[in-house]
């Protein structure tokens, strides 16, 4: 059994939901670290945009044991839900159904930048994208003759 703890950042009028079975002081630095790294994510960029860690609040949404990080993380995802927060980008556990659901709408939502990007490297590799298609149509052909040898 593990201590979990699901906590609260609240950044001006907008909220993220995290767990951790580390310290909550540990989980906090690490959050601090990363937001020197990664500041372009929507938590630590909204930090930043309110003058730093300084003006954050961080509240203790629930404390108890668990033998299982899938439980974990669906009580965090309830937290979320129910707090309707808008900081948090990934949902921290997703059925098989859901992830399909959001694989689709990623795929809906970002279809034109995907062929645009696709379109820019194949531009940019021509020669990788022949050598490609001649190893591609070469196997194939190996294939057609190794079924139809007599």
């Amino acid at each position: 059994m593990v201590l979990a703890t699901i906590y609260l950042i609240v950044v001006g009028e907008e909220a993220y939901v995290g767990s951790t079975t580390q310290s909550l002081n540990c989980r906090i630095s690490t959050h601090m670290s990363k937001s020197n790294t990664y500041g372009h994510r929507k938590l630590y960029n909204a930090i930043e945009n309110i003058g730093g860690w300084e003006n954050v609040d961080i509240v203790i949404l629930q404390e108890y044991e668990s033998t299982c990080k899938n439980n974990i993380l669906l009580c965090e995802k309830m937290w979320i839900q129910n707090l309707n927060t808008t900081l948090n980008t990934y949902t921290p556990y997703q059925t098989h159904e859901e992830r399909l659901i959001q694989n689709q709408n990623y795929e809906n939502n970002n279809r034109e930048m995907r062929i645009q990007k696709n379109r820019k490297w194949r531009k940019n590799n021509i020669e990788k994208e022949r050598e490609r298609d001649r190893n591609r149509n070469e196997y194939k052909r190996k294939l057609y003759h190794q079924k139809n040898r007599g």
